[in-house]
């Protein structure tokens, strides 16, 4: 629902709920299934491409969380999930622009 919304519509309709949908994110890293963490770290990659500068709000609490992902999704069953992670990263980063992320936190 939200990638479609994310895809459809002007992002003045929908940024208000990214709120919302960022707490639901941090509290699915700590208890959600394989499959409903890789959809929604797709998701939140989709919606962090559309909204471009606007997503700098978020990105402090949101890399922690996908930086944990990749740090810690090391098994043959995980590494879908690690990869949309590494997906995500990146397209925040471009979403963000270089003064905000710092690729050397990342790397620790």
């Amino acid at each position: 629902m939200v990638l479609w919304t994310a895809k459809e519509h002007r992002c003045s309709e929908w940024m208000p709920v990214l709120s919302l949908c960022v707490y639901d994110f941090l509290q699915l890293v700590e208890k959600g299934t394989k499959l409903v963490l890789e959809q929604v770290v797709t998701t939140i990659a989709s919606v962090a491409d559309t909204s471009e500068e606007q997503f700098v709000a978020y990105y402090d609490r949101l890399m922690p969380c996908l930086k944990y992902i990749i740090q810690n999704a090391n098994t043959e069953e995980l590494k879908m999930l690690r990869g949309k992670a590494i997906e995500c990263v990146s397209l925040i980063g471009l979403a963000v622009g270089a003064e905000k992320v710092s690729w050397l936190d990342m790397l620790r």
